[in-house]
């Protein structure tokens, strides 16, 4: 009677296990994702301070779920006469690692194609501890637009963008513990027509550019920010300490600009605008120093 007995409890056992399992899939499978928009287009605009459309999302692999058509646009109306300016994303894909979670950790892995290049990361939280991996490929920097985070008029560059984020943090909600590095490379490309203290600057041509910075407990040194090219070489160093948002994080930085004889021929203006013996510094936020150079 023992056996028989033994019997039915492992099959009423496995019964339920599947009807669970079943139940579960049937509810992955048709699953109305679109119902979650507005929640995630919530969560998107608080984490980027920007106005945040979503077109389409659909589960991905059990665990995740993919956006498409993605927009982050600066928040807030255009400027009269203006169309406002977003950056798309064509594809996000957002997954939980679900072995992590057996250990305690939450672990995402991201990937997004956006601009005619990609990104790939991850990022993975254990209690107030965390850290963010990022590998940038080919962006095409002319199709990014930076208004959604330094506001319409934002200075426009051309060119292709490669780079990697590796940050940790003890809280990772709070700029000021993060600590990692930040480097960025760039090919030839141009910075177009905008205007410096209400001058108009024509188009700058470079050949390359690289940034990198380092960052401690939320102060980043900036060890290079370099624009090379024929028109007006621009080196910058110095520190940035981080906020959120970004556009209120501090600048203290000192640099060297240099317009060619060419250039300056072409913008007779310049001259009054270059600081003397070309070198230059400055200390605010970065949206300060954003008001002081817009395309419009």
């Amino acid at each position: 009677m023992a056996a028989p007995a033994r019997f039915r409890l492992r099959a009423a056992l496995g019964y339920s296990v599947f009807a669970l399992a079943s139940f579960g899939l049937c509810l992955y499978l048709t699953f109305d994702y679109s119902l979650l928009i507005p929640r995630l287009s919530r969560a998107l605009s608080q984490a980027t301070g920007s106005e945040v459309s979503i077109a389409n999302l659909e589960g991905y692999r059990l665990s995740g779920f993919r956006i498409r058509d993605l927009k982050l646009a600066s928040p807030g109306p255009a400027p009269e006469g203006a169309a406002k300016s977003a950056l798309t994303v064509d594809r996000l894909t957002l997954r939980l690692q679900l072995l992590p979670l057996l250990l305690g950790k939450r672990a995402l892995t991201f990937s997004a194609r956006l601009a005619g290049g990609a990104l790939q990361g991850s990022l993975s939280q254990k209690g107030q501890q965390g850290r963010m991996d990022l590998q940038i490929q080919g962006l095409t920097l002319d199709r990014i637009s930076l208004e959604p985070w330094l506001g319409p008029g934002s200075l426009r560059l051309g060119g292709k963008l490669d780079g990697q984020v590796d940050l940790t943090s003890e809280e990772l909600a709070n700029p000021a513990k993060w600590a990692g590095k930040i480097e960025m490379n760039w090919g030839a490309g141009k910075i177009y027509p905008f205007k410096a203290k209400g001058v108009p600057i024509e188009e700058i041509t470079y050949r390359t550019g690289n940034l990198k910075l380092n960052v401690k407990e939320g102060a980043a040194q900036l060890e290079t920010l370099k624009l090379e090219g024929p028109d007006l070489p621009i080196s910058v160093r110095g520190n940035l300490s981080l906020r959120t948002p970004f556009a209120q994080s501090i600048l203290d930085i000192s640099g060297t600009v240099e317009a060619s004889p060419a250039y300056k021929e072409k913008m007779p203006l310049l001259n009054g605008l270059l600081p003397p013996e070309q070198k230059f510094t400055y200390t605010g936020t970065v949206e300060n120093l954003a008001s002081l150079v817009r395309t419009q």
